[in-house]
């Protein structure tokens, strides 16, 4: 553990700090929110594994965030199919079915083990994540605010993948919901792969 006089909350990054040393009275120290949030215990992890997609279906997750949250790695591998997957708030303008809805919000887990400063336990999300495949199941009139795409080889179902990482950061407001929406491309072939999403959350001490 650091001591006391380099440690640092979440809301202090930004500020000046001070420090006790005889030649410098403040200096301003840079930590990125991917740091602050793992050593906080505050970054929190979504995996999940996409086994046999339907072509004609949609996969569509639905974040809710009860605290603001800041997504900082969205990561999607697949060795067959394709998929584009796409960022869309839920403002309204969406039309939804959620029949066929699943809570997995129990894979969401830590990304830091490691308890940090006086911490007994680690504290729980409080995000909720639903899961949800059908054909049609999502569309929306508002522009979708972020995406990326992953299509193997020749659209065969091969084993080849493809990695795309998206670190541009996205923060949500508390209270917000939003949609990560993946839609087929390519070959008539189902969707194998894996999807994780990496965040950080102001969880109030």
């Amino acid at each position: 553990m650091l001591p006391d006089r380099y440690r640092i909350r979440h809301d202090q990054y930004k500020k000046l700090i001070p420090f006790p040393d005889d030649t410098v009275s403040e200096r301003t120290v840079c930590f990125t929110d991917v740091d602050l949030g793992f050593t906080a215990n505050q970054q929190f992890r979504l995996f999940d594994e996409l086994v046999a997609v339907p072509a004609a279906s949609q996969l569509v997750y639905k974040f809710t965030a009860t605290n603001p949250l800041y997504v900082i790695l969205r990561t999607i591998n697949i060795w067959a199919g394709g998929r584009k997957y796409t960022v869309v708030p839920a403002d309204g303008n969406e039309t939804y079915d959620p029949t066929g809805e699943v809570d997995i919000s129990d894979q969401l887990y830590p990304t830091n083990g490691v308890l940090s400063g006086d911490l007994i336990t680690h504290p729980a999300t409080g995000v909720t994540v639903t899961r949800n495949v059908g054909a049609g199941i999502f569309s929306s009139t508002s522009k979708p605010r972020n995406g990326t795409a992953v299509l193997t080889d020749g659209n065969q179902n091969r084993a080849s993948s493809a990695y795309t990482a998206n670190g541009d950061r996205g923060g949500v407001a508390g209270g917000q919901s939003f949609y990560l929406v993946f839609d087929h491309i390519g070959s008539s072939n189902a969707t194998d792969g894996l999807f994780m999403i990496v965040y950080n959350e102001e969880i109030p001490t």
